[in-house]
């Protein structure tokens, strides 16, 4: 029950807030922004959309790219390399510290601990960013990609709509629109018509748009004129 917005690209990936009213399916991880709703759960823990896309970011963290079975394979490499340094340097040198020095220095210590934890960081900050990689192999296979095919235009975005320009029919001053319509949506929770108010308040429009005599109804009026706000549909 209930009616609200709720920001859910951490799970779809659309940018711009949704509408829930009753009987809409909330994904689990989504945030709410207005509103209160009483929701039902039908899953929880793994069995949730998010879930899921966690399980799926620590099952890549656990897969093992082409590129850790080359380091560990020069990694055995190293150590026999390096064992093969140590007994060179001790039999010309007789100094067990220099013999210790080139041990460590020329350890696979680097290569067999730091390809995995690379990888595993950049798993990890794709996530943080939005972006899910299924695993190692597919991050590699990521540096020869020479094209990105998107499927919607809200993986692009960042969810925060902005007025871009003001087109006032002839008469009417862009100026008294802006703060005609800000006073309509002043105690509104809707994502646009808060873009609305915040565009007045920059252009300093938003204690006049306060001063405007609003009476809610069917039909909001304002200073004695009737006022109506509908989308782009019902616009010529």
């Amino acid at each position: 029950r209930g009616d609200s917005f709720v920001d859910q690209s951490r799970v779809t990936g659309e940018s711009l807030p949704v509408e829930k009213t009753p009987g809409a399916d909330v994904f689990a991880g989504s945030i709410n922004q207005s509103g209160a709703l009483e929701i039902r759960a039908e899953r929880i823990g793994r069995d949730t959309s998010f879930g899921k896309i966690i399980e799926a970011v620590e099952q890549a963290e656990r897969s093992r790219a082409p590129v850790l079975r080359l380091a560990d394979r020069l990694a055995g490499y190293l150590v026999y390399f390096a064992l093969g340094a140590a007994l060179l340097t001790y039999l010309l040198t007789r100094d067990i510290r220099s013999t210790i020095s080139v041990i460590i220095v020329a350890g696979a210590c680097g290569i067999a601990a730091g390809t995995p934890l690379a990888i595993l960081g950049a798993i990890g900050r794709a996530a943080r960013g939005g972006a899910i990689v299924k695993g190692g192999l597919y991050l590699e296979q990521l540096g020869r990609v020479d094209m990105v095919v998107l499927d919607k235009t809200g993986t692009l975005t960042f969810g925060r709509p902005e007025i871009r320009a003001l087109h006032p029919v002839a008469g009417a001053e862009a100026h008294a629109l802006l703060e005609t319509a800000a006073a309509a949506e002043l105690r509104s929770e809707h994502p646009l018509g808060k873009t609305i108010v915040e565009h007045a308040r920059a252009l300093g429009c938003a204690r006049r748009a306060r001063a405007l005599r609003l009476s809610a109804g069917p039909r909001d009026r304002c200073d004695g004129s009737r006022l109506n706000r509908c989308g782009s549909a019902i616009l010529p």
